[in-house]
């Protein structure tokens, strides 16, 4: 079942609109318009991640060892969860769902805190990723068993929403814009379809003129709570 903190973060999306205009909001399950909108981009599998070695448990509330954490390993992008330690990597290998992962065996899951300064498995618990160079484009696959979500791109601060398209199980869902400005996106559950939950797969992310990059940033120090990736982003710092 969601948080009280989830369906917090469910009613401020339902009553948001998007703050800005010029954004275009790409939902598909068609693999050659998915490919167009990856042409040019960088595609993060989750496979091979150095410095995470992926978890191969997917029951939820159990803990997370810090090895399958993914927070910064990756230059350039910076990854949180309800669990500050940020979100795990999930090897399907070997599990009925193992379609899940569009490509590879590995996908990302949510964590929430557990008990000490653990982590542990929730598929409920929202992803987000942050850039340490605006991008103009960032998208992922919703897994094909799960839930429906949401995706919200915005500003460093959270206070400008470039797009917040929502996205059935087995869609891809995406952000684009024509300039580099989305620094940071936010991946949600919203509602319960195959299963109760959500993982990622296949993160898109892309600038105009060329792929992302950059190194990390330190986070904003104030935070808005003006939509449900701000809400989002606020919890985690309570933890």
């Amino acid at each position: 079942m969601p948080t009280l903190l989830g369906a917090f973060i469910v009613l401020l999306a339902m009553g948001m609109g998007p703050v800005t205009a010029g954004a275009t909001d790409f939902v598909s399950s068609n693999a050659a318009d998915v490919a167009a909108f990856q042409a040019g981009a960088t595609v993060l599998t989750f496979e091979n991640i150095p410095g995470v070695t992926a978890f191969h448990n997917q029951s939820p509330g159990t803990a997370v060892p810090s090895s399958a954490l993914l927070k910064n390993q990756i230059s350039g992008l910076t990854f949180f969860s309800n669990f500050s330690g940020g979100p795990f990597v999930l090897d399907l290998t070997g599990f009925g769902n193992i379609g899940d992962a569009k490509s590879g065996h590995n996908i990302l899951s949510g964590t929430e805190p557990g008990s000490g300064s653990e982590g542990t498995v929730c598929f409920t618990c929202f992803i987000e990723v942050t850039f340490a160079s605006p991008v103009s484009r960032v998208g992922a696959w919703n897994d094909p068993t799960g839930s429906r979500i949401q995706l919200l791109a915005t500003d460093a601060g959270g206070a400008t929403i470039f797009g917040q398209p929502f996205a059935n199980q087995g869609q891809f869902v995406g952000v684009s814009l024509t300039t580099n400005t989305i620094n940071r996106a936010l991946f949600q559950y919203i509602s319960t379809q195959g299963v109760t939950g959500f993982t990622i797969d296949d993160l898109t992310y892309g600038t105009v003129g060329g792929g992302g990059g950059g190194s990390a940033v330190p986070e904003p120090t104030s935070l808005l709570l003006l939509a449900s990736g701000i809400a989002a982003l606020a919890y985690r710092r309570l933890l």
